[in-house]
C-alpha cells in the first residue's frame, strides 16, 4: 500500500512539474512573440515618423531654397549668406529644375554680369561661403557664350571656364603702375602703402592683363571680418577707366591674403593701375 501510494505521488509530481514546465515555456514563447510584435510595431512607427520628417524637411528645404533664390535675384547677398548660416541647407540641394542650389546661384550671378561693365563683385562673399562644400562637377552653364566680365568673374571665384576666349596681347602693350610695370612682367612690385592696419606687401599685373594680383598682411591686433582692396585703372592720358575691387570675408591678425582684382577694361589697349584703398572691418 505504501509503495503504491509513493508511485502515485511520484506520478503526480511528474505531471505537476511537466505542467509547470509547459506553462513556463508557453509563457516565454508568448512574451517573446509579444516582444517581437511590439519591437516590429516600434520599428514601423519609427519608419513612418522618419518618412514624415523627411517629407517635412523636403518642404522646409524647398521653402529655404526658394527664399534664397528670391533674395539672390534681388541681389540681397547679405540675406542669402544669413540664410545659409541659419538653415545650414546643403548647397548641393537639387531644385525643381534639376540644378543644384550652387549651380543656380552661379548662373544668376552670370546673368547679372552679362553687362561687360558690371562685374558682380558683391557676389564674391557668397561664393566664398558656398565654394567649400559645392560639388563643382555638377555645374552646368546656361550658355558657353560668355563675355570677358563673366569669364573673369568665374576665374575670381575659382570656377573652370567653358570655351575661354583670349584676346591678342600686342608686344608693345604697357600695363603699368605709376612706376611703369609691363604686363609681360610677372615680377611682383612693392608699393609702400599701409592703410587701416593693412599692409600691401606686393602687387603685379597678370601677363594677359586680366587681373591685378598681390598680397596684403593684416597688421591689426584683431581679426578682420571683411577686407577689401581697390585699384584705380587709367589710360595713358590719365583718364580713370575703372576702380575695381577684390574682397575676402575673413583675415586673421598676422595673416597674409593673396588677392586677385579683375580688370574689366579693354586689355588690348595700354593701361596703368594703382592700389588706392584698403579697408578692414573688425
Amino acid at each position: 500500500m505504501n509503495i503504491k501510494t509513493t508511485i502515485i505521488n511520484n506520478k503526480r509530481k511528474t505531471i505537476i512539474i511537466s505542467i509547470i514546465l509547459i506553462c513556463m515555456v508557453t509563457g516565454i514563447i508568448y512574451i517573446q512573440s509579444n516582444s517581437d510584435y511590439y519591437a516590429k510595431k516600434v520599428q514601423e512607427q519609427e519608419a513612418v515618423k522618419q518618412k514624415e520628417d523627411e517629407a517635412k524637411q523636403k518642404v522646409k528645404d524647398k521653402e529655404i531654397a526658394d527664399k534664397f533664390i528670391d533674395n539672390l535675384n534681388n541681389r540681397q547677398i547679405a540675406e542669402c549668406i544669413k540664410i545659409l548660416n541659419d538653415s545650414h541647407i546643403d548647397v548641393n540641394y537639387k531644385l525643381d529644375d534639376g540644378q543644384t542650389l550652387y549651380n543656380k546661384a552661379l548662373n544668376i550671378a552670370l546673368e547679372k554680369s552679362a553687362d561687360i561693365k558690371n562685374m558682380p563683385t558683391d557676389y564674391f562673399p557668397l561664393f566664398d561661403k558656398m565654394n567649400s562644400t559645392a560639388d563643382k562637377t555638377l555645374i552646368k552653364f546656361y550658355t558657353n557664350d560668355l563675355n570677358y566680365t563673366q569669364l573673369n568673374f568665374l576665374g575670381c571665384i575659382g570656377i573652370n571656364t567653358p570655351n575661354k576666349k583670349t584676346e591678342p596681347v600686342t608686344s608693345n602693350k604697357n600695363t603699368t603702375t605709376p612706376n611703369t610695370q609691363t604686363s609681360n612682367s610677372i615680377k611682383p612690385k612693392t608699393q609702400n602703402l599701409t592703410m587701416n592696419g593693412l599692409e600691401l606687401l606686393e602687387h603685379s599685373a597678370s601677363k594677359d592683363g586680366y587681373y591685378i594680383t598681390g598680397k596684403i598682411k593684416n597688421n591689426n591686433a584683431f581679426n578682420c571680418s571683411y577686407v577689401e582692396v581697390q585699384a584705380k585703372i587709367t589710360n595713358n592720358n590719365g583718364d580713370v577707366l575703372d576702380t575695381p575691387i577684390a574682397n575676402v570675408t575673413s583675415l586673421k591678425s598676422g595673416e597674409i591674403w593673396s588677392f586677385k582684382i579683375p580688370v574689366i577694361v579693354d586689355t588690348s589697349s595700354p593701361y596703368k593701375y594703382q592700389i588706392i584703398n584698403m579697408k578692414c572691418n573688425p
